[in-house]
């Protein structure tokens, strides 16, 4: 059984681990203006950003797509690694962080599959983009409150 708690850590290391947070959050943050810029956040935003809006813009390529794919199938996965491992530290009961540990990758899944339903199968499928990043952001959340909280409290 694991014996390691946040809450146990030396000065030091919840020092590390919320700064290490707060330029997740930081990061977390400037993505989301990225997508708010590309999109609006709304579903024609994010349909016009992927299927182009037939004036100004035009359709994304499969060569764009693979390329934010590849960096975001590396880095997403990564980031929910190190912050889950974190996470895997609180006394959160176990059964709740194994549904919060398991539901961002699920999430991931969505997202990398969004893109492609957009372009090829219509844009009724935008909503599998905003499911895919409603989980991700979620779950981010309950992570790092969870983390912060077992660190401070």
């Amino acid at each position: 059984m694991w014996q390691i708690r946040l809450k146990e850590a030396p000065l030091s290391v919840k020092w590390l681990i919320s700064s290490f947070l707060v330029l997740m959050l930081v990061g977390y943050g400037i993505a989301l203006a990225n997508a708010y810029d590309k999109t609006q956040f709304t579903p024609q935003g994010t349909a016009e950003h992927f299927r182009g809006d037939g004036e100004w813009t035009y359709p994304a390529t499969p060569s764009e797509i693979i390329e934010v794919a590849h960096a975001h199938g590396f880095s997403v996965p990564l980031m929910f690694f190190t912050v889950g491992l974190l996470f895997c530290f609180t006394g959160m009961r176990e059964s709740k962080k194994t549904f919060w540990l398991v539901l961002p990758f699920a999430g991931m899944l969505v997202d990398h599959v969004a893109p492609w339903l957009i372009l090829y199968a219509g844009e009724g499928w935008v909503w599998s983009m905003g499911i895919g990043h409603g989980i991700l952001g979620v779950s981010f959340l309950v992570f790092v409150t969870a983390i912060y909280r077992e660190l401070w409290t």
